[in-house]
């Protein structure tokens, strides 16, 4: 290995500052790995105690690999870059001890800091499903170097529960501490064991960074020779963020590798995705430097085959007015028509070279360009693996339909059933809603994810376990909504699953903020609020299958709540159950939230955010940065000096103050209040 501070004119440069120079080195040989995001390895950590099979240790470490020689430390002044170093200095400080005295370093978490957690949190509550304390020790002393992805299948099981997932993020909308945005990787054993097939379904920012904290080099450096699909479903920036990082690794791997064993990576995305990337790799020539990306739009795969003119077609300049007045036809045009003939077979190819059976598309219910996917892969002998996913999206019928019978699902779970009308705003899924989903479509695994940041952990798996067992307990499968359901003439579109008319049975304007719902509605359950609970009868799948069928195969379902860098396999999607129902009241104290007032200020801000066309956020793990707070602050006291205003009486006519008025001046007068308790007085009233 070349290290930086052997080469003899880098250290006489670094001499030729003379010894009253401080000099930060950044190399990563001389600075220490040390952990950033404390707070997401404590929930791992907690995690990995009760199921060590799903959370590994991410990798960390406060030990440099390299030291920097001792002349440059000492008479030079080079130190390695840590985390947390701050130098104060103040007016009139010219001497150089003063400003080497002005640097302090805070100390980096250890690994005693997470024995401590576990002495005080996790130990007094007791658990009976979970490893021994030694187990879970060297566990930690391992975690540097334990290879954690399957090199080898075993013939023995199928191969379908050998597929392997990781969550490297689970949150909507911004980075939390708890939960990044969204991020997904598959590794799917295919012809018959002997090859595995990376896929990335959407990746928000850090996606990357993720996958390097999480993974040993020798793990990492495999994923991306085996990554050939990378899926985005929109274009919002908390799912895409994070690919150009990965395509850029992923063509420093193949670099590497010999040109007869190098491989083309596929991008199916939104079709206007290769314009960024294009544009992006005039900036960064890392991005797209391998030249062997593939580029498809996801409307090529489009379930019913024909696309719409309005947005693929060429029109004149004459009929622009005409097309934006809505004047002009929407007629649909064959893939022959719309797409080139590179793109026509590169849509083939794909098939090939991903050893696909079917990859299929349809519209989501989300915003322009938003798509929910099925993937079907040839393990080989026979078996296939079905994945389906479904973006961001409001529930769809027509998802049921292209995905049914998934061996998983990973669906959207954004939003909790008592905010339905914020959810059908914004164009996301309740959990119930996802759930059900899942029950039409008949998974055999449900994988929930994107969990809005204003929920640190999930508690309703309860609730979530009875929906399986009965699915359609609340369900009347003879219903179809009327005028009396929506308030508005019905014009329903089954297929879609929502009322065209583009109002739901709640009164709610899809796409826009909800409005002021009654508390009557409020109390309403999800079943008669949701058009995906609706007319049972008329889904394609009820009519081929029966109820009976549909409620028997929602029992045998596994689901699965997915929390941040999460690695397990099919086969491993009954065990967070068994944790989650019988140690449930455990498991919600272990989680439960460590700041109220953090995640108050979080719901404030996510509230706005989620199902943003430019949801994105700072990435520095607590959610809020200092800024954002302060601004926050003041729209809350701008708010409360509107509502005291609001309040006060109105003067007269000749602009003296009312006889109310006067008489309340006096009494304050008479009561000596302080303007100091005034003003809380006023605002605790308000």
């Amino acid at each position: 290995m070349h290290l930086l501070l052997d080469d003899p004119k880098y250290v006489e440069f670094i001499k030729s500052f003379g010894e009253e120079t401080i000099h930060f080195f950044g190399s990563k040989e001389y600075v220490p790995n040390t952990l950033n995001y404390v707070t997401s390895f404590r929930e791992s950590f907690k995690w990995s105690y009760l199921l060590p099979d799903l959370f590994p240790l991410q990798k960390f470490s406060n030990e440099e690999a390299h030291q920097i020689p001792q002349e440059l430390a000492e008479k030079y002044n080079v130190k390695p870059l840590r985390s947390g170093q701050r130098i104060t200095l103040n007016a009139g400080i010219t001497d150089f001890v003063s400003i080497k005295q002005a640097l302090t370093t805070e100390k980096p978490v250890d690994e005693q800091y997470f024995y401590d957690v576990f002495e005080q949190e996790v130990k007094p509550l007791n658990f009976t499903n979970s490893i021994t304390e030694t187990e879970l020790h060297t566990n930690m002393n391992q975690r540097n170097e334990k290879l954690y992805l399957n090199r080898t299948i075993d013939k023995s099981r199928p191969l379908k529960d050998q597929v392997e997932c990781m969550a490297l993020g689970t949150g909507s909308a911004l980075p939390s501490r708890f939960r990044n945005v969204m991020g997904n990787l598959l590794r799917i054993p295919t012809n018959n064991g002997n090859k595995w097939t990376g896929v990335v379904l959407d990746a928000g920012e850090n996606t990357l960074g993720s996958i390097e904290r999480l993974f040993h080099e020798d793990d990492v450096k495999l994923i991306f020779e085996e990554l050939e699909l990378i899926y985005l479903s929109h274009l919002h920036a908390d799912h895409h963020m994070g690919i150009a990082g990965l395509i850029s690794k992923w063509c420093r791997v193949q670099k590497n590798k010999p040109e007869s064993e190098q491989k083309c990576l596929y991008i199916v995305s939104p079709w206007t995705y290769d314009r960024f990337l294009n544009e992006l790799n005039q900036v960064d020539e890392t991005v797209l430097a391998s030249g062997l990306i593939r580029y498809i739009p996801c409307g090529f795969f489009l379930d019913h085959g024909m696309v719409n003119t309005k947005r693929y077609k060429t029109f004149s300049m004459d009929n622009w007015t005409d097309l934006m007045r809505g004047n002009l036809p929407s007629v649909e045009i064959s893939k022959e028509e719309a797409y080139s003939p590179e793109q026509q077979q590169l849509g083939r190819q794909i098939f090939k070279d991903l050893n696909l059976v079917s990859l299929i598309t349809c519209e989501a219910l989300h915003c322009d360009n938003a798509y929910c996917v099925t993937l079907c892969f040839n393990l080989g002998k026979d078996s296939v693996f079905k994945v389906s996913y479904s973006g961001d999206t409001r529930p769809k019928r027509k998802f049921c339909r292209i995905g049914v019978n998934s061996d998983l699902l990973i669906h959207e779970s954004t939003l909790g059933d008592d905010k339905y009308h914020d959810a059908f705003s914004k164009r996301h899924s309740t959990t119930s809603e996802a759930v059900h989903v899942a029950v039409l479509m008949q998974v055999k695994n449900l994988l929930l994810t994107h969990f809005s940041q204003r929920y640190q952990s999930f508690d309703g798996s309860a609730d979530v376990y009875k929906r399986l067992a009965d699915p359609f307990k609340n369900v009347s499968v003879e219903r179809i909504p009327n005028e009396k359901d929506t308030g508005v003439k019905a014009n329903v579109n089954f297929d879609d699953g929502e009322v065209a008319t583009g109002a739901d049975p709640a009164g709610s304007t899809l796409g826009k903020d909800a409005p002021e719902v009654s508390e009557e509605e409020k109390q309403k359950p999800i079943e008669e609020l949701s058009p995906i609970f609706m007319s049972q009868k008329d889904t394609t799948i009820a009519m081929i299958t029966s109820v009976e069928a549909i409620t028997k195969n929602s029992q045998k379902m596994k689901v699965m709540f997915a929390y941040d860098n999460m690695h397990f396999t099919i086969g491993d999607f009954g065990k967070q159950r068994a944790v989650l129902e019988f140690e449930r009241s455990k498991v919600h104290e272990l989680f439960k939230s460590e700041e109220k007032e953090e995640v108050e200020e979080v719901d404030s801000k996510v509230g706005s955010t989620e199902g943003s066309d430019n949801a994105s956020g700072n990435d520095n793990g607590k959610g809020l940065s200092k800024k954002q707070r302060k601004k926050l602050r003041k729209m809350q006291e701008l708010e409360q000096k509107k509502k005291k205003q609001s309040k006060e009486p109105m003067p007269n006519a000749d602009g003296q103050d009312s006889d109310e008025e006067m008489d309340s001046k006096r009494r304050k007068k008479d009561q000596s209040v302080s303007p100091t308790n005034k003003k809380a007085k006023s605002e605790a009233g308000n």
